[in-house]
């Protein structure tokens, strides 16, 4: 067996390995240029909209999903940690079929940390830090530490 047919098996591999970090570049670039309001923002695998209502510049959304009937505004230098969600629409208490569409705001410098829920018509304060595992439900006033289900703030900074 020569050389270069035992150096083959390592080039497939290689090239295998290449597959999806290639792919999702690929699919990256292609959200990108659908979604152009998402300026200089960036995502990971698994980041999911429904509409494409998402505004923004600067902001680091890993894998976040928008259920973005309406616009959700997201300030300057904002990151999100993993598995969190945004909801832009709920169901009238009164009429489950009667649906209910309110905007989110989420202010600039703040962090989303991991799996953080944030429902409908909720805004968020600038420099504001949302802890893990927290359902954001009512407006977050700016500069504070929040946390908990529902989520409430815990301290200022």
């Amino acid at each position: 067996m020569s050389v270069q047919q035992k150096q083959l098996p390592k080039i497939i591999l290689g090239l295998m390995a290449m597959r999806w970090p290639l792919a999702f570049w690929i699919i990256r670039q292609a959200i990108k240029r659908c979604l152009p309001q998402l300026k200089n923002s960036d995502f990971t695998f698994g980041f999911e909209c429904q509409f494409g209502n998402i505004y923004a510049e600067n902001v680091w959304l890993w894998d976040t999903i928008f259920i973005d009937h309406v616009p959700v505004h997201i300030g300057s230098w904002t990151q999100f940690s993993r598995g969190n969600m945004v909801i832009t629409w709920t169901h009238d208490p009164c009429d489950f079929n009667k649906a209910i569409f309110k905007e989110v705001n989420i202010g600039k410098n703040c962090w989303i940390t991991s799996r953080v829920t944030i429902l409908p018509w909720v805004n968020i304060g600038d420099n504001t830090i949302i802890g893990a595992g927290s359902v954001v439900t009512e407006n977050i006033p700016a500069n504070c530490i929040a946390v908990g289900v529902p989520c409430k703030v815990l301290r200022y900074l």
